[in-house]
């Protein structure tokens, strides 16, 4: 795929007092080959088997900044190759008309090799959405959903586990009116985002707020 623009703009956008997010003008294409199978279980249970190799694989890297070294680049590069099976279950549990469970669990094994370093790591990811609900006397209807991952690694960026979730409580009158209280983006759990070198280490702490 072609890069965006976003991805090749050279504009630099501050995000600490030593951290900058740019683009790379000389970004190239990278080509991918993807097949995925799907399962159908009891008209219900809904299982998935990815495996997608890409080629010359665009990365968001952490890297000094050539013109002073005090500070540091997130910066697109083209910095690898890389193969990865995925492996996702979609699961739906009726328990009663005031609970439903809905679980969809992923594993992801990635094979990657970086130009730069020259460096072939196999690395082991997980992430899981799920959610609850149902309906409540006098035209009530809530929701509750989460979403999880583990500690994941692209090329010299590091993520941390992390947790965020969202509810909603809603209320209907008649056949036309419905009021209804969200809340979105309640993290349970703090991310930390880390870049690594040959002679550094970077680390940023990522919060976001419930709206």
């Amino acid at each position: 795929c072609r890069p965006s623009f976003w991805e090749m703009s050279p504009m630099r956008l501050q995000i600490s007092d030593y951290s900058f997010q740019t683009g790379n003008p000389l970004l190239r294409p990278s080509y991918s080959d993807a097949l995925n199978l799907n399962f159908l279980l009891a008209s219900r249970y809904s299982f998935t088997v990815g495996f997608t190799s890409v080629s010359d694989e665009i990365f968001q890297q952490v890297i000094i900044d050539p013109t002073d070294d005090r500070y540091m680049l997130l910066k697109q590069l083209n910095d690898g190759n890389s193969k990865t099976l995925t492996l996702t279950a979609y699961l739906p549990i009726r328990i009663a008309d005031w609970l439903n469970v809905n679980l969809s669990p992923t594993y992801m094994m990635r094979h990657e090799h970086q130009f730069v370093t020259g460096e072939t790591n196999n690395r082991h990811m997980f992430q899981a959405n799920g959610s609850i609900s149902g309906q409540l006397p006098r035209g009530f209807y809530y929701e509750v959903s989460a979403w999880g991952q583990g500690r994941m690694r692209f090329g010299n960026v590091g993520i941390s586990s992390m947790v965020s979730m969202n509810a909603e409580l809603k209320k209907t009158f008649g056949d036309k009116w419905t009021v209804s209280v969200h809340m979105s983006g309640l993290q349970l759990k703090m991310q930390i985002i880390s870049g690594y070198g040959e002679n550094y280490a970077r680390r940023y702490d990522v919060r976001t707020y419930p709206t």
